[in-house]
């Protein structure tokens, strides 16, 4: 019986010295593998050796490099590289760089061999906004683009003589509390419906120079003769439109004669029943609305 513990003691213990052997050889060959992807992700060959931006036209290449590689450099645990093939924070530098550039619309990222590829897209200004309630505006300071959504995006060039031949002014709005860059003036869908009225009255040959959101529900809006128009900014925009357009002829509201001379003081398309207008000196007037 003696024995025979001692050749199960001794079994055991072959087994536990089998068991540790085993575990040691497991943990080592587990150590080499990690260590050996760790040396292979640290080589050049396999990390972002060059950033090449396109598409920019004015931020420059060098802020968005900057930007890039501030999220390349360090490391994940002190010990991936952050610049790895594998590993590069891809959806982070894209929304760093949006974030920080709201010129930007698109941001594109891609990989090409040791090379990251920046494709953006710049934001093209289609209006501009400016602060204050003034009915002309003379001068661009202080005054920002909009982009065809109506967000407020970058400040505009300063000139102190300025003809409005290219950009509808928007005015008002925020205030002077209010930061605008970053805000929409709108909502993008509102924003465009208001640009295409505006764009369909340029083309019968009223010529717009700003408009003014008021908050009593309905859009100011100077003509570059200094005659108002006043629409509602719960009505269909081309129903006002139709309306405008149907009295384009009309002896008394000559549109080509508004868009000439300062003689109409306003023209009021707020209701549906009648219009409403006023010629300088004079009370105001209705005729029915066609």
């Amino acid at each position: 019986m003696k024995k025979r513990s001692n050749r199960d003691s001794d079994w055991r213990r072959q087994n536990k010295r089998k068991y540790w052997l085993k575990f040691a050889i497991v943990v080592l060959s587990v150590l080499v593998i990690f260590g050996t992807v760790i040396y292979i992700l640290n080589l050049p060959n396999f990390r972002l050796q060059q950033i090449e931006v396109k598409g920019n036209q004015t931020v420059t290449t060098t802020d968005l490099e900057l930007v890039t590689q501030r999220l390349l450099d360090g490391r994940y645990f002190w010990l991936i590289p952050r610049d790895s093939y594998l590993f590069w924070p891809k959806s982070l530098i894209r929304k760093e760089i949006l974030d920080k550039y709201l010129r930007l619309k698109e941001v594109a990222l891609s990989r090409s061999g040791a090379t990251m590829q920046i494709a953006v897209t710049e934001r093209k200004p289609r209006a501009l906004w400016c602060p204050g309630d003034g009915r002309v505006v003379t001068t661009t300071a202080g005054c920002y683009f909009l982009d065809p959504d109506g967000l407020v995006f970058t400040l505009a060039p300063a000139f102190s003589s300025f003809s409005n031949n290219v950009f509808v002014s928007f005015l008002d709005k925020f205030g002077t509390t209010t930061e605008p860059l970053g805000q929409y003036y709108l909502t993008p869908t509102i924003f465009n419906t208001v640009l295409v009225f505006l764009n369909r009255i340029d083309s019968i040959g009223v010529a717009v120079s700003s408009l003014i959101v008021r908050p009593e529900g309905y859009y100011e809006i100077y003509l570059k003769s200094g005659t108002r128009l006043l629409v509602s900014d719960r009505q269909d925009l081309n129903k006002s439109f139709r309306v405008l357009k149907s009295i384009a002829d009309d002896k008394i509201l000559n549109l080509e004669k508004v868009s000439r001379t300062p003689e109409l003081e306003y023209l009021d398309l707020r209701f549906d029943n009648k219009i409403y207008y006023k010629k300088r000196g004079e009370q105001v007037q209705t005729q029915p609305n066609i």
